[in-house]
């Protein structure tokens, strides 16, 4: 029987560590990409990792690595997204495929360079981990490389596994509404992201069936400009509303400072809730927010790249993973006039 290759097997062949190995197989930062790549290549080479490529089948793809590809503008190490990733390595190698992430710049998406992964063609197919502009997309798809979107959806192809953004924001905005609020606003700039958007939906949906329309347009609130960068303070509206829907936690938190900064008490005054059930930025209360499932997002998305052969760019798949809304401190019952 033949003997199963470690990590420390590939770190002799190449004369590294195998804290170096690990790092590399798992995607996480202290790595180039040109040694990320070699490792990755000796792995598959030596046939770690997976039952397949230590068998003597020949199917190739299926022992490939899968590259992950993030905006800077997202990623950091106690971000949403690196959580989502951590999540995601985990579903990769279960499947007995390998990992590697690649962080796409600024400079990279406007100039539109391709990252290393793909322009060395060191893997097989891609997740894409957060919205990248409609031109980077495209730059994207003209590799011709398995693609799944993952927390967006793109009409530039590749199906997409997304959080139930529009249940999620609808469920909380009805419990604000259950909570006896009739002047509810929403914070979060609609057209930076398809998660937003649909958040913004679900919020819309919800003040429709409690007959709360229209709403004020001060009442929807920007919380970021065109590079992706929060705007705050918020310019709030004279007429304040009793509760806000936040496009997610961070915006959450960074709402609750402001208006206690303004003294105005959070439940006591105003409600507010956020989106993610995951912030860096601390509030000073406990959130009511919505917790999107990343595992089962993560598992989705690593099958819909075993399952959907090809290119396959027709953007037509599109699955929604559900939820759960996570009560908290920062919502109470409206206040009596």
């Amino acid at each position: 029987m033949k003997k199963k290759v470690t990590m420390s097997d590939i770190g002799a062949a190449l004369g590294v560590s195998t804290v170096t190995v690990s790092k590399a197989l798992g995607g996480r930062e202290g790595v180039g990409n040109e040694m990320r790549g070699r490792i990755i290549r000796t792995a598959r080479e030596m046939g770690y990792g997976t039952a397949r490529a230590q068998s003597a089948s020949d199917d190739r793809a299926d022992a490939a690595a899968v590259g992950i590809l993030t905006c800077e503008r997202f990623f950091d190490k106690g971000s949403f997204y690196a959580s989502m990733y951590r999540e995601l390595t985990g579903a990769i190698l279960e499947e007995g495929m390998l990992g590697a992430l690649e962080i796409v710049t600024a400079g990279m998406e406007k100039d539109l360079v391709l990252p290393a992964l793909v322009a060395d063609r060191r893997v097989n197919s891609l997740v894409l981990m957060g919205q990248f502009s409609p031109e980077y997309m495209d730059l994207l798809s003209s590799s011709e490389l398995r693609k799944v979107c993952l927390d967006f959806y793109s009409d530039r192809g590749g199906c997409a596994v997304v959080s139930d953004g529009r249940g999620g924001a609808w469920q909380i905005t009805r419990h604000l509404i259950g909570l006896g609020h009739r002047k509810i606003g929403f914070v979060g700039s609609s057209t930076a992201t398809s998660s937003i958007t649909d958040r913004m939906c679900g919020y819309l949906r919800a003040m429709t069936e409690a007959g709360l329309l229209p709403v004020p347009p001060a009442w929807i609130m920007e919380d970021r400009d065109a590079e992706g960068r929060y705007i705050f303070p918020l310019r709030l509206p004279e007429d304040l509303p009793t509760a806000f829907v936040c496009n997610n936690d961070d915006v959450a938190a960074r709402l609750i400072r402001q208006l206690n900064d303004m003294g105005i008490a959070v439940p006591g005054d105003v409600s507010v809730t956020g989106f993610d059930d995951y912030t860096l930025f601390p509030s000073p209360v406990k959130l009511t927010t919505y917790r999107p499932d990343r595992e089962r997002m993560a598992r989705a998305a690593v099958r819909a790249l075993k399952e959907r052969p090809g290119n396959d760019d027709d953007g037509t798949l599109r699955l929604e993973v559900g939820g759960r809304m996570i009560p908290g401190a920062s919502s109470g019952p409206a206040k009596e006039k």
